[in-house]
């Protein structure tokens, strides 16, 4: 009796191992074929114009200068967004400059270390951002008249858009 309860166990562990190994569900996909992809343009354009030394009270002097963030040139409209900041660097640490950058609209961009804050520029359609940095002194009646020691840096990157 037991032999034939043993040899009945086997024969099921067979017949299922059999079955199982019969109705397994097999996927296989071949993908044949050749793609192509192009990559985004990203287009980032300064202009600047002249700087502009004017007289703002009593012998006072500031120094403005005027320049634009596009996200176009001539031919191509960026396809990406992108975030720059503004960043003025002084060659000579030692002079009491103030900075003022102000947005066409007369609207105040605040700076933190001479460094705005992380601005936006739009992809698929055109964008001009214009600029007016004014240099001052801040204490003291001066010439602003050489400004080869300041310059101002713009550094964007891409965009990435999560969702």
């Amino acid at each position: 009796m037991l032999k034939k309860i043993n040899i009945f166990i086997i024969g099921t562990i067979i017949f299922l191992l059999i079955a199982v190994s019969f109705s397994k569900a097999r996927y296989k996909q071949v993908i044949e074929g050749y793609g192509s992809a192009t990559i985004a343009k990203p287009i980032f354009e300064i202009e600047k114009e002249e700087k502009i030394v004017k007289e703002v009270y009593k012998g006072m002097k500031s120094l403005d200068f005027k320049f634009a963030v596009l996200n176009y040139n001539t031919d191509l409209i960026s396809e990406i967004d992108l975030e720059y900041v503004i960043i003025i660097k002084e060659e000579e640490k030692n002079f009491p400059i103030t900075y003022t950058l102000l947005k066409e609209n007369g609207d105040e961009v605040s700076l933190e270390n001479n460094t705005s804050s992380k601005i936006l520029l739009k992809g698929n359609s055109k964008e001009r951002h214009n600029y007016t940095l004014k240099a001052n002194w801040k204490d003291k009646e001066g010439e602003l008249d050489s400004s080869d020691n300041i310059k101002i840096e713009i550094e964007a990157i891409q965009k990435i858009n999560r969702k």
